[in-house]
């Protein structure tokens, strides 16, 4: 119906989020992570914390938030509600999107630093989190995981595409015509030919 796609999950798990995902988009979705918000600090913790970079001071009570402006490490309670927060954002969602997506690349950077493989214990740490914090569908094999992992140090655009779907309004509406061709080259496994104007970080035109 016209709920937002995140009612999906709550209704229905991640069989309905994969069915209303494919449905809406024509996209096969074969695989599938689940993390809750306690796996997400354990897991920030367990790679001694991550760096963000605020673009400006953020107070949020709601997120349980209270940064200063600028580059800085911070723990796994702090690096969610920075993930969480959209009060502070004069762009709502969009904006806390970009934040999640800087959360998890700093992530995926220092799960794949040789220090993870260099000290056993940060090591062992890791795993433990991982294991007892991530859902992972039924059939997904460790080529599959290493993939994501690959792709995770990737998602805030260094070295990789990071497009938010299309969007006509801050609302978070779907651009009809421009979601359909992003998603109709995706479907093709063309990414090469996904132009600036259908791929952009907060999905709104530049």
């Amino acid at each position: 119906g016209t709920t937002k796609i995140n009612a999906a999950f709550a209704w229905g798990g991640p069989k309905l989020l994969i069915r209303t995902l494919e449905q809406n988009t024509g996209l096969k979705i074969d695989h599938y992570l689940e993390i809750g918000f306690g796996g997400f600090v354990r897991i920030v913790d367990a790679v001694g914390g991550v760096t963000i970079c605020p673009a400006k001071r953020m107070v949020d009570p709601r997120a349980n938030l209270r940064i200063d402006k600028g580059c800085q490490q911070v723990d796994g309670v702090t690096a969610l509600g920075y993930s969480r927060s959209r009060h502070t954002m004069a762009n709502g969602d969009l904006g806390r999107a970009q934040h999640q997506r800087e959360v998890l690349s700093a992530i995926g950077q220092e799960v794949k630093s040789p220090w993870t493989f260099i000290n056993p214990f940060r090591y062992y740490a890791i795993n433990q989190a991982a294991a007892s914090s991530i859902t992972i569908s039924k059939g997904t094999g460790p080529f599959a995981l290493a993939g994501f992992a690959m792709a995770m140090t990737k998602v805030n655009g260094s070295g990789g595409l990071t497009c938010a779907v299309p969007l006509r309004d801050l609302a978070v509406h779907w651009d009809t015509g421009r979601a359909k061709r992003l998603f109709g080259l995706l479907k093709e496994d063309r990414t090469d030919a996904i132009t600036k104007d259908l791929c952009t970080p907060g999905g709104l035109p530049d």
